[in-house]
């Protein structure tokens, strides 16, 4: 960006992007909560939060300390997770199907970004079922249009 109007432009473009995409996706799903993650580029975060937030979006978490993530490295490493109590938040990044619905309980998050959206279709309803305040996050998604 050259110069401030320049990047004021791009900040305004991003807000309505934004606005326009969780529009659309919350007449398909009343429900559903818009997200960024908290990876943004250098020198810009505060701004592109704000945009984020201007355009009805939501941030996931904006540090690490925020929550407790246990994602699937760490189930490689300590295999069965047992009762879990914490004052954060529990996410947990489940490898299969299997252990989704086998953690639903404990977790207050449940990340699903290595499944396939056709068992994405299945598994959430019985998430549901099992916790359901269970907040179901997917990332990676690429948006095709606003």
């Amino acid at each position: 960006m050259e110069s401030f109007s320049d990047f004021s432009v791009a900040y305004v473009r991003h807000c309505w992007k934004n606005r326009l995409y969780c529009e659309r996706r919350k007449k398909e799903n009343p429900n559903i909560i818009i997200a960024t993650s908290r990876k943004t580029h250098p020198g810009a975060r505060r701004f592109e939060l704000k945009a984020i937030r201007a355009g009805g979006g939501d941030i996931h978490r904006n540090s690490l300390s925020d929550s407790i993530q246990i994602s699937q490295n760490h189930l490689e490493i300590v295999g069965e997770l047992g009762k879990l109590r914490a004052m954060k938040k529990i996410e947990i990044e489940p490898r299969s199907r299997e252990e989704a619905l086998r953690y639903a309980k404990i977790a207050e998050i449940m990340l699903l970004d290595h499944l396939s959206p056709e068992e994405l279709k299945k598994v959430g309803p019985e998430l549901k079922r099992l916790n359901p305040k269970l907040e179901i996050a997917v990332g990676g998604l690429k948006r095709k249009s606003p």
